[in-house]
């Protein structure tokens, strides 16, 4: 299992997956690295299996259509991976919505962080390492 492999499989948008060597300093409202515009300020901290679950669900679905770009199982598999080298206890999460309900419900709310129509990920940060997943989805 790869990154590329994660990407090639939703097939869907543009899939960002980032990580970097330094924490995330959230408050300093301005991450450039990871590609995404301002706004951090508004970002919900989130608690590690929620992240995981938006991340999940992101991989699932698509944001655009609600439709399926690979099963449940798979998704959650690809987030495992992607979630392997963090702590639970030694992180902090953030998200720009809460994508783990939204493919459930008939509307959502989020904080755009990119020029796309649909857009949500989550923001990872440890003592020496972060993540960022974001997925960007056309209407």
């Amino acid at each position: 299992m790869t990154i590329p492999d994660i990407i090639i499989a939703r097939n869907c948008g543009l899939v960002r997956i980032t990580y970097s060597g330094d924490s995330v300093n959230i408050k300093a409202n301005h991450y450039p690295e990871f590609g995404l515009k301002g706004g951090f300020k508004d970002l919900l901290e989130i608690d590690f299996d929620k992240a995981k679950s938006i991340v999940a669900a992101l991989l699932y679905k698509d944001l655009a259509y609600n439709s399926e770009r690979m099963s449940l199982e798979r998704a959650e598999s690809y987030t495992e991976f992607l979630f392997d080298p963090f702590s639970e206890k030694d992180c902090l999460c953030y998200t720009n919505g809460n994508w783990n309900e939204y493919h459930d419900s008939t509307s959502g709310i989020w904080t755009p962080m990119t020029e796309a129509t649909f857009d949500g990920g989550v923001i990872i940060s440890s003592l020496g390492l972060s993540l960022c997943f974001w997925v960007e989805d056309e209407d």
